[in-house]
């Protein structure tokens, strides 16, 4: 696969949310007790907003991001509240007329993965109802497994994902040296990844190995003379 050329877009920072609460009390697809689940409740995954430790990373981030790139074009967030959240945090950082030169929009097609049925059971109730899930998970490709009523990576890549990297570019054309700050989820990161460096199937099954990105951190891509994504930095944490 190649690298994805964007046209018209100089710079593009993709921010992971700060730290969620089903961060701080739930990991992986499920909920590993019921004292983790009963801290959070049963929300819908969109709605798990952030911690004050997030709330806090999220105006590091602003205030670092603004020091680093100046004021950007745009602001983009999935739309789930914890990325909203820190797009605010970080659009706090600006004020007066830098802050009204932004665009700040939500787009949903670089939400969260969807988890399935699985993500407000805890692993016992996992284990109960969907019993082949766990031996399943660990024999499975990462790229290409889906959760029970879930989504794979490799779906969200080549359909949302993709879209939403055609969308953006043709939405920059017509303006020159537009910086774009997109906030939004770990593995939805990673697919961004894959698309835009150009990712074999092995190595995003590879990457999908490693933890996802930290909270508020950022993976920063600049565009050659060609339009080719240049890696500039990846994970770096904005706190």
């Amino acid at each position: 696969m190649k690298p994805m050329r964007l046209q018209n877009i100089t710079t593009l920072v993709l921010i992971r949310h700060g730290e969620s609460m089903r961060n701080k009390f739930g990991k992986g697809f499920c909920f590993p007790d019921d004292a983790a689940r009963a801290a959070i409740g049963p929300l819908e995954d969109r709605l798990c907003p952030l911690t004050g430790r997030g709330k806090n990373q999220a105006a590091s981030a602003g205030r670092r991001l603004k020091k680093l790139f100046g004021v950007p074009t745009k602001i983009i967030h999935s739309g789930f509240i914890r990325a909203r959240q820190t797009a605010e945090g970080i659009l706090a950082a600006y004020a007066g007329t830098d802050r009204g030169r932004i665009e700040f929009t939500e787009n949903n097609l670089v939400r969260e993965r969807n988890s399935g049925y699985i993500s407000n059971m805890t692993a016992a109730e996992v284990e109960r109802y969907f019993p082949w899930s766990g031996a399943a998970w660990k024999a499975a490709d990462r790229f290409t497994y889906i959760p029970p009523g879930g989504e794979s990576i490799v779906s969200m890549c080549e359909g949302r994902l993709l879209l939403f990297l055609q969308q953006l570019d043709e939405a920059c054309r017509g303006f020159q040296k537009e910086t774009v700050f997109v906030v939004c989820h770990g593995r939805t990161i990673q697919g961004l990844r894959y698309l835009l460096e150009g990712l074999n199937h092995d190595g995003m099954s590879e990457l999908m190995k490693h933890a996802n990105p930290p909270n508020c951190s950022m993976t920063v891509y600049t565009f050659d003379g060609t339009h080719h994504p240049v890696v500039q930095c990846v994970d770096q944490k904005l706190w």
